[in-house]
């Protein structure tokens, strides 16, 4: 292997035999802090790198080459077990990345069972696909069966590409990530707008005082006075607005991985609309969302789970609060700002005394009012006394 050897570059390269066909190299620069674990697999060649760019930043990468003549199956029970593995209790994977020659089919028009049990597997452990068109063509065929598959928190800014080169039957296929989101922690970016209100601005510049801006001779001086008091002016009538990623989760038990699969099955869903006798598409939608369903429902049972279990033993308050959230029990404040007393509207605001002394009276007297309300009710006094005569004459 060392007439392959570039320079600046590290080659490395898997030593598990399965076949001719087999096995990964990576070239990886000669200046970054990695480590490399060749991961051993019936079906496929695997190889982990791990590149540390600093103590509590690590991304992690993933090479597979998968042979075709293992079952699908077979590669799913040993990614679940051996690769997925590698990142339950390590949080310092910022970007976790699973790359290679899969050879399964991942092009929506042609999904297969098996195929669609793959996306839905990786989409479960947070992964995203970042290359969905063809990587393999033929004068026969048109295959996507290069992946790439993306987990983390800056899905935003990262980029696939598919290199249309011909040095192989395959296409290359390509991650590049912003240099910003490997060299510091990163939270999912907000996009921000300014909305000008310019009714309030024209009002407050006709209020604005403009006797030193025409009283000035220096034409400098004029032109900083102007600006500045614009841009005081425009700052004080701006709102910012925030607008969120539409890859962020909306609950907690959501990954980023099933964000991307809920908005594909809202795409699937308006093809389907759009062509309604097009049965092979509405079945398979149907599929893909009964399986998302399923998906949700279980990430958010474990969610609860975990939830539940890291409760102190002794402390129920934070048990119901949960139990609330799970039953979608919410507390309802209500903000009350008059109270009606004999007939007089009073602001509970500035009549504080007033309002408590109303509410002691009025909660003191209460079982003494209901007392009386009964007795003075004549309907059920009668209706009493007629059943009592009713009953006493049945006896005579």
């Amino acid at each position: 292997m060392n007439r392959f050897n570039i320079d600046s570059f590290d080659l490395i390269y898997t030593t598990n035999y399965i076949n001719m066909c087999a096995g990964v190299v990576v070239y990886i620069r000669n200046d970054l802090n990695y480590i490399t674990t060749e991961i051993s697999l019936t079906s496929a060649s695997c190889l982990h790198i791990e590149i540390q760019f600093t103590p509590s930043f690590i991304t992690s990468i993933v090479c597979i080459y998968r042979v075709q003549s293992f079952s699908i199956i077979q590669f799913l029970n040993e990614i679940e077990h051996k690769i997925f593995p590698l990142w339950s209790s390590c949080n310092n994977h910022k970007h976790k990345i699973i790359i290679g020659d899969i050879n399964i089919n991942i092009l929506p028009e042609t999904l297969q069972s098996t195929s669609t049990e793959y996306l839905n597997s990786l989409s479960e452990f947070g992964f995203v696909p970042c290359i969905n068109n063809p990587t393999r063509v033929t004068t026969e065929s048109s295959t996507c069966i290069d992946h790439i598959f993306y987990s983390g928190d800056n899905i935003t800014n990262i980029k696939s590409c598919i290199c249309q080169i011909s040095i192989t039957d395959h296409y290359g296929i390509a991650l590049n990530i912003n240099k910003n989101d490997v060299t510091q922690d990163n939270e999912i970016k907000r996009k921000e707008i300014k909305i000008i209100d310019y009714q309030k601005l024209n009002n407050t510049l006709e209020n604005e005082n403009w006797d030193d801006f025409y009283n000035e001779i220096d034409i400098h001086k004029k032109c900083k006075l102007l600006t500045n008091k614009l841009t005081t002016n425009i700052s004080n009538c701006t709102t910012v607005k925030r607008i969120q990623s539409k890859y962020k989760p909306i609950k907690p038990w959501i990954s980023i991985g099933l964000v991307t699969s809920i908005r594909v099955r809202d795409k699937l869903a308006l093809k389907v609309r759009k062509h309604p006798e097009n049965n092979r598409l509405k079945e398979y939608y149907k599929k893909y969302r009964t399986t998302l369903t399923k998906l949700i429902k279980k990430a958010r049972t474990l969610h609860y789970k975990k939830e539940i279990e890291k409760i102190p033993t002794g402390e129920p308050r934070k048990l119901w609060s949960i139990l609330h959230e799970i039953t979608d029990k919410r507390k309802v404040k209500h903000n009350i700002k008059y109270i009606n007393i004999n007939g007089a509207k009073i602001d509970c605001s500035t009549n504080e005394i007033l309002v408590a002394n109303e509410f002691n009276k009025r909660f003191s007297r209460v079982g003494t009012d209901i007392a009386l309300s009964i007795q003075n009710n004549s309907r059920s006094t009668d209706f009493i006394y007629n059943n009592q005569n009713n009953n006493n004459n049945e006896h005579s």
